[in-house]
């Protein structure tokens, strides 16, 4: 999966934040990383749906790496 997503969430992140996110981390460190967050949580969720928020969680991590701005709202119901 990383071969076919990482360049192009390189790619989306550059677009956005250049060369360095307000994390300090740049965008080809980034990538892998939501790879990796993305693809940790989907077993816990299998495992365990009724207590683990896939989106919840993976906008936290987005929020800590870029900011408030790039995690977005969250959806209507929460």
């Amino acid at each position: 999966m990383a071969q076919e997503v990482g360049p192009d969430l390189h790619a989306v992140t550059h677009d956005e934040y250049g060369e360095r996110l307000p994390s300090g981390l740049t965008p080809a460190e980034v990538a892998p990383l939501l790879i990796a967050v993305n693809d940790g949580l989907q077993p816990q969720w299998l495992l365990n749906s009724a207590d683990v928020d896939i989106a919840g969680l993976f906008r936290a991590f987005l929020t800590t790496i870029v900011g408030p701005r790039a995690a977005g709202p969250p959806p209507a119901g929460r």
